[in-house]
């Protein structure tokens, strides 16, 4: 094993530690909910949008660390790494029709073709992650 590389307890580890993050941040967005149903406070509604990008951000970084240091052999691994492609190809699809606006006519036609095939793989995964999670929860 390499010096860069966590080993298998330490990656298990990092896992662990971000879904930690990720259903604390639930809990606290769930508290604050019934506390605004409660209340209705304007304090507790700026605070409700800020935890739902606080947990954007934290499912994302769960999704990364199972993706690099779980297994395949973890239940939310394959959900988790699909979702990771989505996102990936969701950015590079925009960064390709970003570049499709400049440049010459048979190079925008090149990337928009290269854009749609790419749209129908992201549909394509979605569909089958939608699969796997409906698999799952059944």
């Amino acid at each position: 094993m390499s010096e860069l590389e966590p080993d298998k307890h330490v990656g298990e580890q990092l896992v662990s530690a971000r879904l930690q993050v990720l259903q604390s941040k639930r809990l606290l967005m769930a508290s604050n909910q019934r506390r605004q149903q409660r209340r209705g406070t304007e304090g507790l509604a700026e605070r409700i949008e800020k935890l739902r990008k606080e947990i954007e951000h934290a499912q994302l970084a769960y999704r990364v660390a199972l993706v690099r240091w779980g297994s395949p052999a973890m239940s939310d691994y394959w959900p988790a790494a699909y979702s990771r492609l989505i996102d990936l190809a969701d950015h590079l699809a925009l960064r390709l029709k970003s570049a499709a606006r400049g440049g010459s006519v048979s190079r925008r036609y090149e990337l928009s073709v290269e854009v749609e095939v790419l749209e129908l793989l992201i549909q394509q995964w979605r569909e089958s992650l939608r699969l796997t999670i409906v698999k799952a929860s059944a």
